[in-house]
């Protein structure tokens, strides 16, 4: 059993081809979705340590919080808006 793992795992190393397109571009689309106040904290401390290539969302009933975020770079999305007027959900 071990003999044939070792002739199948060697098999796949020789045929092995990177997912690149031409020009090196990876064809992968990485989204971060932070939704209230740990989500939106998270996606304030990935922004501060200038993660690139990557969309950040942020999300979340409170309107302040949501302007930290967008300062920093992210997307924003209120929800809720009609139901806390912007002022959060939370206790």
């Amino acid at each position: 059993l071990e003999e044939n793992q070792n002739q199948f795992i060697t098999s796949l190393e020789g045929t092995a081809q990177p997912l690149m397109p031409d020009g090196g571009l990876s064809p992968c689309v990485i989204k971060v979705l932070g939704v209230g106040g740990g989500g939106t904290n998270a996606v304030d401390r990935m922004l501060d340590s200038d993660i690139s290539s990557v969309e950040f969302w942020a999300i979340n009933t409170d309107a302040q919080a949501l302007g930290r975020s967008k300062a920093k770079g992210a997307n924003i999305l209120t929800i809720g808006a009609s139901v806390t007027r912007g002022l959060g959900a939370g206790g």
